[in-house]
């Protein structure tokens, strides 16, 4: 199917590929009535046009750069939602968990503010280290809640993002010593926890 549809949304006309709207079923109805009807053009959609220019992006480049507003990702999610793009629906709902465990746990970005938080902190410091998507449901988010109001008082805790490793660890690090804890899958992160436990009976 090739040749461009005109799109009003409520007085905002927007032109979209008919090839990058047939790969997907929610927009069906007006390809269907712009073949059938093509002298209505531009066709009236009932929508706000604010994000449907970010659908678009990502029909046409399976991928799109949410946006760090947990507004505007639920508002990206509703017209998702209305046009049955259903991955586009689970990258909202999982951009807005990242974004509330971020807010959760104390994370640390990059080298410089590592060494700041270690070098300002007068308790050892924990880090824990991830690649892992920490909103999976694989992922024991109440046992690392738990470790954090179990230790918080005496211990300074954070998070620190890290591709270079393989799932999950953590490095105690005081003024004299630091001391790495083994790598982890989510589902040993249970028992990294323990050795965490153990280690810090011993400093």
């Amino acid at each position: 199917m090739s040749g461009i549809l005109k799109l009003n949304f409520r007085g905002t006309v927007i032109h979209a590929e008919k090839s990058s709207l047939a790969r997907h079923d929610g927009f069906s109805n007006l390809l269907a009535v712009s073949n059938q009807n093509p002298h209505l053009e531009p066709l009236f959609v009932d929508r706000d046009p604010k994000h449907f220019l970010k659908l678009l992006d990502y029909i046409r480049d399976k991928e799109i750069l949410l946006p760090e507003s947990e507004v505007e990702i639920n508002e990206i999610c509703e017209e998702a939602r209305h046009f049955n793009l259903h991955y586009l629906i689970f990258k909202c709902q999982q951009k807005v968990e990242n974004m509330k465990l971020k807010n959760k746990f104390r994370h640390l970005n990059g080298s410089a503010e590592i060494l700041e938080a270690v070098g300002n902190s007068e308790k050892t410091v924990i880090i824990f280290y991830y690649t892992i998507d920490l909103s999976k449901e694989s992922v024991p988010i109440q046992a690392l809640e738990e470790f954090i109001d179990e230790y918080k008082h005496k211990y300074d805790i954070y998070f620190h993002k890290e591709e270079a490793i393989k799932w999950f660890s953590c490095k105690l690090i005081s003024k004299t010593r630091v001391v790495n804890v083994l790598d982890a899958n989510p589902k040993d992160i249970h028992f990294c926890l323990d050795e965490v436990r153990r280690i810090l009976g011993t400093l």
